[in-house]
């Protein structure tokens, strides 16, 4: 009930926002501010009209938030109010060009020049392809099951509760390490 009073509550608050007649346009990112989470977007069914700066939607603004904004030459979708001077990015598309990373229900994807991250959902498979520097910053990092340094298939290296020349437990939660 309480939910339902605040959602009221904004209606209210914004309720000039909400009867202006939105339209939803599809244009092209010529320009971005990401500190300011906004951008220029350029309407070519328009004769090439260009947006004063709009706002980039988020999925989430606050909890676990997610900071992204479109690329230059993305194709946008935006909703603009029936004057066509403020509105917002709502999402990029998918074109011919632009095409998505995966082609898959089950598979979520991160792809970037050179790398691409992909979580399998129904398998649980999770895969990082970076040219780059992966850097993990924790206060303890686990590893718990078969590693296999260098791919798969490699020369048994230690197996859980091996211990080094010191004594020392050289293979604290791995069952099995291996290097290729």
């Amino acid at each position: 009930m309480a939910a339902i009073q605040q959602v009221r509550s904004c209606s209210v608050r914004n309720g000039e926002e909400y009867r202006q007649n939105q339209q939803i346009r599809r244009g092209i990112v010529i320009d971005r501010d990401p500190k300011k989470m906004k951008a220029k977007v350029q309407f070519e069914d328009e004769d090439d009209v260009v947006t004063q700066w709009i706002d980039a939607g988020a999925n989430s603004s606050t909890g676990v938030s997610f900071f992204h904004m479109p690329g230059m030459g993305d194709e946008v979708w935006c909703a603009m109010d029936a004057k066509g001077e403020a509105g917002c990015i709502i999402s990029s598309k998918y074109n011919a060009k632009d095409k998505p990373p995966a082609d898959s229900n089950d598979i979520v994807a991160l792809k970037w020049g050179g790398g691409i991250f992909t979580l399998d959902t129904a398998s649980g498979a999770i895969t990082l392809e970076t040219p780059g520097v992966i850097r993990f910053k924790a206060s303890q990092i686990i590893l718990d099951g078969e590693i296999d340094l260098g791919g798969e298939g490699g020369q048994l290296l230690h197996r859980k509760g091996d211990t080094d020349s010191d004594g020392d437990a050289a293979v604290g939660s791995a069952s099995r390490v291996r290097a290729v």
